[in-house]
């Protein structure tokens, strides 16, 4: 794909936004390898879906890079599994969690986005930010999540009609308490 062409997926249009306005300044993303994981697989015991297989090979061990600080990489996806649960409980939430899942984020233990399994191609997702988010709330696909990630890491301007999931959610909470007139 060139800068110049419209990217057919969110997860393209991310690898468009991270060439063009990342690597320039942090480098090229560093992707885990097919054995680290099918190691994430034997370790979970189930096979992930397609694109986060995807968005692994691409940026499953990019540390330093856009998403520093943010545990998301490749290795720490079984930790992510535990927090997880014990994130809703310390806020009185009881949420019933798919019994396989993929928490493939978590961010100073705060926040946790999750998919739940079997899940095919992009998988819808799932995010709880404490002290943001009454509870957990969709954020739509995988690959989506990421482009909005992204986005946001780079500093660019907002795209038309595509807020942050932040911002999504600070929306919806608004609406709710609001009151009627």
């Amino acid at each position: 794909m060139t800068d110049g062409e419209i990217p057919s997926t969110a997860l393209a249009g991310a690898r468009l936004l991270h060439r063009t306005h990342v690597e320039p300044t942090l480098g090229p993303a560093r992707g885990a390898s097919v054995e680290d994981i099918a190691e994430l697989e034997r370790v979970l015991g189930f096979a992930l879906p397609e694109t986060y297989k995807e968005l692994l090979e691409w940026m499953g061990r990019d540390y330093l890079g856009v998403l520093c600080g943010t545990d998301c990489f490749v290795d720490q996806v079984p930790n992510n599994n535990l927090v997880l649960p014990e994130l809703l409980r310390e806020n009185g939430l009881h949420v019933q969690l798919p019994e396989q899942l993929v928490c493939f984020l978590t961010h100073q233990g705060y926040v946790a986005a999750w998919f739940g399994l079997p899940a095919a191609g992009d998988p819808e997702c799932w995010i709880f930010a404490e002290g943001q988010t009454p509870e957990p709330s969709a954020c739509g696909s995988l690959s989506k999540f990421f482009f909005e990630q992204i986005h946001g890491s780079a500093m660019l301007e907002p795209v038309p009609d595509f807020k942050p999931p932040v911002a999504r959610w600070l929306a919806r909470i608004e609406n709710v308490l609001r009151p009627s007139r």
